[in-house]
């Protein structure tokens, strides 16, 4: 069952959102330490499009890179 706290109680925070058994979520809401949530929280869609979109990543000159010297 989905709660959503409405004070702190470790190791949540107020308005944190949390899946707990029945019986247990039940505790809580009954000590007024959350309040059932109806549905589950929507989940951001993931970014479109390329982290890179001109697909030029800097590169340090041949000389500078990292790596072993003496082998």
């Amino acid at each position: 069952m989905l709660i959503q706290f409405t004070r702190k109680v470790p190791p949540y925070n107020s308005g944190e959102v949390a899946g707990f058994p029945v019986l247990e979520a039940d505790r809580l809401v009954r000590l007024g330490a959350a309040t059932p949530v109806k549905e589950a929280p929507a989940v951001p869609a993931p970014a479109q499009g390329n982290a890179y979109p001109d697909k030029s990543m800097p590169q340090a000159p041949a000389n500078r890179q990292m790596g072993r010297k003496g082998r």
